[in-house]
Order: C-alpha cells, then structure tokens, then sequence
C-alpha cells in the first residue's frame, strides 16, 4: 500500500531553496524526473485523471522522503485537475514550487500538434497556460515544453522568443543534423531568424520489460539499474530523463543513482530544466552550439489525415473562435460590451482539442467522441457570440427597411459569396439601390456581397424571385459550354476543359481538367502509412456527369461515380469494400476562384483516399508553397517521385522516411507555380499534401489496421460513412504574393457573416470600415481581441510571404494611442499607425485605445 503520511508540515527544504541554484560542472548527467502525461491516448479524460492522480500522490511521496529528488511539471491541466481534487494539498504542493523543487515548464495548457493548428491557437495555449501558472504560483514559465509532438513548425522560435521565452524542449525533431543531435543542445532559428535555445535528452533511465523479439531478456529489476549505469555513457554534458507514462516513477532511483555515483566517474545530479538550460547558457560562452534554420518536418505523417473529422472540426472552432473575438471587439468600438471569460473558457477548449494525441487522431473511439462532441460546443458558442456582436452592431445602424447586414471580420475589402436560410425568393438591392444578382442553392439564396474591411455592408431586401438556374441533365450537359469574367468552360463527360482568354498563363492542361479520386492500399498504423502496390484512379469505376446548372451568381456542375472491390480479378485488396462519391464544382461569375466540394461515402479498411488536382506547371523550375502557422515555406516532394521529376527530390534522411509518406502538412492553402505562374489550393481542414510532378495530392481519408503501441486501430477509426471537403482553387498568373494567394485560405475558413435587421434609426452610417490595414497586400490580421489586463483592443498581425512589408492602421473613430507589445501584450513603444513596418515572417502586436472617444471600447464587460 502506498504511504500516505500527511505532505503538508512535512514539506522539508531540501538542499535549497527558492534563489538558490545549483552547482554544476562539466561532464555531468543532468537526471530531471517527470510524466510524460498523455490527456488523451488509449484512455478518455476522465481516466487519464485517475492515473496522473496516483502518479502525482507518488510524487509528492518521493518529494517528502528524499531531499534531493526534484520533479517538473509540463500541462496545466494535470496540475489544475489534481488540486481541484486534492484542495488539502495546495499548500505543499506549492510550497515544493517555491523550493524549487517542483518546476512547471512548458506554459502550455497543453501540449498541441504545432502543424495542425493555426498560429493563433499555438500562441493562446501558450498565452493561458502561462498565466495560469502565473496566476496561482507567482512563477514565469520560460522553457517551453513540446515533448512529444509530432515535428516542430518553423515559426515556434519566434511565437516563444515574442512571448518572453528564450528556451525550448522541442517535439519530434525529424531533419535535425546528426551533430546537433549528438550534442543534445542547439541553437534554433524560426523562418524569420529569432532564435531559442534548444535542448533535448540524450539519455533515459529505462524501466520496460523487455520479455520477447530482443537477444537478452530483462525484467525491470535488472532493466533499471543497467539503464542507470549507462546514463553518462554519451561524450559531455548529458540531458537524461527518469520518465515514465502511465506508470509510478519507482523509488529504487535514489538508491540506484547514489550507487553510480559511487562507481562511476561522471556524476548523475538531481535538477530541474531550468538549471540545465542555466548551465548550457553559462557554456555557450565558451563552446559554439549548431545552429538549425526552420521547421522540423515531416513526422508521422499518417496523422495529418488519421480521424480526418477531429482535424476539420479543429479548424471549423479555431476559425469560428477568431471570428467571434473578432466580431465582438468590432462590437466593442460602437459600445457594446465583450464577453472575455466565455471566449478565455472556450480557447482553454479548444486547447485540450489540440493536444497531439487528440488532433492527430491516435486515440481510441471514446476519446474520438468526446472530442466531436467538445468540438461541436465550441464552435456552437463561438456561432452564436458572433451572432450577438453583430445582431448588437446592426441594431445601431441606420437602415431603411427589411435588410441583411453583411460583415467581413478581415483587414482588406471582400467580394465574396453570402448564403442566406430562406424559405422564400429574394430581391437584394445594395446601398446605391442596385439590383444585385440572387440565385438559389440547395434551400439557400446566394448573392455577391462586397463589404469594406473589418467592417459591414447593408443591403435592402424584399420578396421576389430568385433566379432558379436553369439545368441540362446527364448526356444533355455533355459538350454544353459557358464563359464567366476569367474562364470559357467547356463541359466533357468526365472532364472539363478550362481557357482563361484574358490571362498571360493558363495552368489548366489542355487536354481536359477534374480533381481526380487516387487511392490505394495502405495497412499503416494511427501514426504512419504503410502502402502495400500502386495507386488506382476513379477511372476504375463507374463516372458519370450528373448535371451542370446555369446562374446568374454561379455556373454549377456535379460530377458522381462508385467503385466496389473487386479481388476475383486481382484489383483491389480485401479490405477495400466501397467508394462513392460527387464532385461538385462552383464557377462564379463575379469570382475568379472555383470551388469544389467533394462528398465520399466509404466503406471499408486498410485504405488511403486523396483527392489529385493537376496544375500546368514546369516541375523543375516550379516551388510548392505551404501555409504553416504565422507563415508559409517552401517545400520539395520526398517520396515515390517518378524518375522524370527525380531532380525536384528533397533530401531527408532514412529515419524520416519510416515514419513520412509523402505528405507535408499545411495549414489553409498550398501554392504551386512556376514563373509562368500557378495554382493556390485552399482546404477546410485537410492538412495531408504532396505535390509532385505536376499534380497536388490532397489526402482525405485513411484507414489503416496494423497495430501499433499496445492497440490496433479501433474500428471508428476506419472513417466508414460520409464525408463532405470544401476546398477553393484559384490559378494565377505571376506568383502567390502578386495574386494574393494568401487571402484565398483565410476566405474560405471566414465567410462573410450576415444578420436580418428591421428598419429603424440609429447613430450608425448603413456601411463603413471600422479598422483597416492599409498598404502591405502580404500582412494578414490574425486576431483583433480584448486586452488581457487593460482596456483596449490587441490586433495582430503577421507578414505572409517574407518580404518586408509596411503598413497603416486606419479607424472609423480616431486612435488615441497605438502600443506596440510583445506576444503576451506586455508593453512596448508608442508607434504611429500611419507607418507600421514588417521585417519577413514578423508576427507583430498592437494595443489599440480609444480614450476619450464617445465610442471608447471595452469599458462594458460581460
């Protein structure tokens, strides 16, 4: 039985106290003992609680008897759980923290994926968690904590060094250099040249059973001390861990350690992180850490597609967070009052989605529901304080009658496609009294708003007709043609061909253009793929054209197929059982983007699904571009290239290829081009890409069964059913940056907002940009939201393309004073918001106040 003496009044100073530090000398075996907490894994939340609590009992067990054990902490949650639970233990809980010999690392409230996850859901994990700590122990979290996740995005460097930290303990570092990796510590570089200090662990104490498969078996008792013995064996300093998962750390260590000590030359200490990272700053004095530019990618790249539902609920909430922050500070300039504790509650929720092992999908089926379910809550709030902000701004407004108030919650003017639920047909007439073209779309009537930035547009509406479009049905669609403002379309059978007359470059093949349906056999684990024979093509299957539908808002054309397994004839594998699908493609006519949406019905296991775009480029001169968060970098393919593209193959070494396949993950959107110029895709959640050749692969879904870390793939994880993809296409000619290629990511996750008011009076004009970025097409508004600690309203913004970049900050009402701040909204300099300049990749933040205005923000609080 587990003793269970009192901890509080038997706390014991220990060898320190707070200030003190520790003496350390070269050649030493710094052991820092810590849980790898996993919130969610192969258990649900709730379980995941009851094991951390035992763990946590033990150590404070261990804390009491031996004065020189030292233990850290790295998610909040484990900590904020535990002493909800156990209020009697607050005291000495803290008190070890005030010793010092409890440290919290990390600052996260957890540990995300950095890939999967936007730039604005990194930094406020990382936001809240700190000020928790902060908050309840007094202590500045200043290591940060991603052990564990899978690859490290190259804008982390940055995030942290903004944030006021200056040390990291990175993830999985796949494309790390062997002599940074020899050494265990290395300066890090993010793409726009902040740099951290990183410092991984070279050694661990190993407790496993190794009973089966290994030349000599151990059991634990023999495991350990080995393991123990052998912690000096790497040349210098050595960052070792005593770690353990779902187990109790074993009291044997103390013992253990003292008798190497006694034997051995290099001496094992007890210490936290911030005392190796304290000692490997005092020597980079005198020894020259590698350096290591940019992101550490790709790693386990089944988990940009595994549970694909979990990844595009993530974004659907990320997004919907934003906007309603965004919204409601918006509000906030015109009075209206800002909900701070309801959007700080559902950031925390989020954050718990975007633990690695939740978002990634490497979970079980209970853990896979209640993460749909905390998903759906989020983005149901996050809806419906949008709703509020805007019904509350539009209730100001000026309007002549039945009207629809349209919002755009970005930094630069849209045109863009507004659907309204209505029953009936609709006239809609804009601020000037013009008729504006209406078409109805699956119980929607669509129209084409155009609306200042980050502000709103009203239109007039009444009864009326909506334009039903006209339909050709199956054979009678095939051959039919039609031209919008960019493209003349001709519709094929199972294909269309695309000219753009007015552009200098067309990137559409001419011999015909669909996004095609690849799969293949894939019998990979939750974490990686692992593809058994070729890749087949829709065109096994059964492809017809279902319909194409003429509009005056947008041209549509629905393209349907199935295919069945087939293994009498040797083409498929036995877990391929079904694959239906309809492909529907939206040409506008005021746009230049097309959108498709693809709906999969799928039956079956042991299989990948991925949707392939052809672009006209010239691969060997051409450059992918992948959004990353706050960013974007450029990529080369590193898997399976035909040999006649063998020249655009990016080197990465054999240990990254057992756990990639193939896919880079991006953020919103992808871009390929050449000089000529290319073509910008844009996903709501699909992060999985490769782009090869002359195609961008886009991975959908997967199903693999092999069985991997003590369970095989549960069977939700296969993703049988149904399954809808949105993606927004935009070719170009030039590159990215000149087209704007950027913003097409951001549009397609942020529709325009729109609101039904009545006719009334009121203070506000019927149209009117309430702040604007002016100038610097590359900078992109990632947040506008209450200050943390004072009034006024933060806006960040982040430059897109590295370049440099120079911008002006515009308000309906004037802008008494504009603060430049760090990550963390810690003061800076006063800028001028008629001159605010970008360095490449800067992410820059800015407290905006009105004082003394009538419309003073953020005085009313909710």
């Amino acid at each position: 039985m587990p003793d269970r003496r009192p901890f509080v009044g038997a706390v014991g100073r220990g060898n320190f106290s707070d200030g003190d530090t520790i003496i350390m000398s070269a050649n030493q075996v710094f052991l820092v003992h810590h849980h790898h907490s996993d919130l969610v894994w192969r258990r649900t939340f709730e379980e995941y609680i009851r094991v951390r609590e035992e763990q946590i009992l033990n150590v404070l067990e261990l804390l009491r008897d031996h004065s020189e054990f030292m233990f850290c902490f790295d998610q909040v949650p484990i900590i904020e759980t535990f002493l909800s639970d156990h209020p009697d233990l607050e005291g000495a809980f803290s008190e070890y923290v005030r010793q010092g010999r409890i440290e919290i690392v990390g600052g996260c409230y957890s540990i995300p994926d950095t890939n999967l996850s936007g730039g604005e859901s990194l930094l406020r994990n990382l936001l809240y968690g700190s000020r928790w700590v902060a908050d309840r122990f007094g202590r500045k979290v200043d290591i940060a904590w991603y052990m564990d996740a899978f690859g490290m995005s190259g804008q982390l460097p940055q995030i942290l060094a903004k944030s006021g930290i200056s040390r990291v303990l990175p993830g999985r570092t796949p494309g790390l250099s062997p002599e940074a990796a020899a050494r265990g510590v290395f300066w890090w570089a993010g793409i726009d040249g902040s740099r951290v200090l990183a410092a991984a662990g070279r050694a661990t104490v190993q407790t496993q059973e190794y009973v089966c498969n290994v030349p000599v078996t151990y059991k634990v008792a023999q495991r350990m001390p080995l393991s123990v013995d052998a912690l000096g064996a790497p040349a210098g300093d050595v960052f070792a861990f005593y770690c353990t998962e779902e187990g109790a750390l074993r009291e044997d260590i103390i013992a253990l350690t003292h008798n190497a000590n006694q034997q051995n030359e290099k001496k094992i200490v007890f210490c936290n992180p911030s005392t190796i990272f304290k000692h490997f700053e005092t020597r980079s004095g005198t020894e020259e850490y590698p350096v290591h530019c940019g992101e550490l990618n790709p790693e386990f790249t089944g988990c940009y597609t595994t549970r694909i539902r979990i990844k595009q609920g993530n974004r659907q909430a990320e997004e919907a967070l934003i906007d309603a922050e965004k919204l409601s500070s918006l509000a906030g300039i015109v009075g209206a009052p800002y909900p701070r504790e309801a959007l700080t509650q559902l950031w925390r929720d989020i954050a718990l989605v975007q633990f690695h092992d939740a978002v990634c999908g490497c979970h079980i089926d209970e853990v896979s529901d209640l993460l749909i379910g905390r998903i759906h809550h989020a983005v149901a709030a996050a809806t419906a304080l949008s709703h509020a902000a805007a019904t509350r701004m539009a209730a100001r407004m000026k309007t002549r009658g039945r009207s629809i108030v349209v919002f755009n919650t970005e930094g630069w003017p849209r045109r863009d496609v507004v659907a309204l639920d209505s029953a009936e047909d609709l006239e809609i007439r804009d601020g000037a009294g013009m008729g504006v073209p209406t078409q109805r779309r699956e119980g929607k009537v669509c129209f084409v708003a155009d609306v200042p930035a980050m502000g709103y547009a009203t239109y007039l509406v009444s009864s009326g007709n909506s334009w039903r479009p006209a339909s050709l049905i199956g054979e009678a669609a095939v051959g039919s043609t039609f031209r919008t403002s960019l493209y003349e379309v001709e519709v094929g059978e199972r294909a269309l061909h695309i000219s753009m007359p007015g552009a200098a470059h067309s990137t559409f093949p001419e011999g015909g253009w669909i996004p095609e349906i690849l799969f293949r056999e894939d019998a990979g684990d939750l974490w990686t793929e692992e593809f058994l024979g070729s890749v087949f093509s829709e065109c096994l299957g059964d492809v017809e054209l279902r319909s194409v539908k003429r509009g005056p808002v947008f041209t549509h054309i629905a393209y349907q197929g199935r295919i069945s397994g087939s293994p009498e004839v040797g083409k498929f594998w036995a877990g391929f059982e079904q694959l239906r699908w309809q492909k529907d493609i939206f040409f506008y006519e005021q746009l230049d983007r097309i959108d498709v949406r693809v709906t999969l019905g799928w039956r079956g296991h042991d299989t990948k699904i991925f949707l392939s775009v052809p672009c006209e480029v010239d691969p060997p001169t051409a450059v992918a571009t992948y959004e990353i968060p706050y960013g974007a970098v450029q990529r080369r393919p590193y898997y399976e290239v035909p040999a006649e593209y063998e020249p655009t193959v990016g080197p990465v070494g054999p240990s990254v290829l057992n756990r990639a396949k193939g896919d880079w993950p991006a953020l919103r959107w992808v871009d390929y081009s050449d000089a000529r110029g290319g073509m910008t895709v844009a996903n709501t959640g699909t992060p999985g890409h490769s782009i090869v050749g002359t195609r961008i692969h886009i991975s959908l879904l997967r199903s693999g069964t092999r069985k991997t870390s003590g369970f095989a793939p549960p069977v939700g994880s296969h993703d049988n059913g149904r399954h809808v993809y949105n993606f927004s296409l935009l070719p170009h000619s030039g590159s990215w940056v000149d087209a704007h290629a950027q913003r097409l990511g951001v549009e397609l996750n942020n529709a325009l907002v729109a609101v039904w008011e009545n006719g009334h009076d009121g203070t506000l004009p019927a149209r009117q940009s309430l702040i604007a970025v002016e100038g610097g097409a590359t900078v992109v508004c990632s947040a506008i939201k209450g200050a943390e600690d004072e009034d006024g309203a933060i806006v960040r913004l982040y430059e897109t393309a590295g370049v440099e970049a120079r911008i002006a900050l515009r308000a309906s009402s004037p802008i008494s004073e504009i603060i430049d701040t760090d990550l963390f909204e810690r003061n800076g300099k006063v800028v001028s918001p008629a001159n605010i300049e970008f360095r490449p990749f800067e992410i820059r933040t800015f407290r905006l106040r009105w004082t003394g205005s009538p419309l003073a923000w953020g005085v009313a609080r909710v």
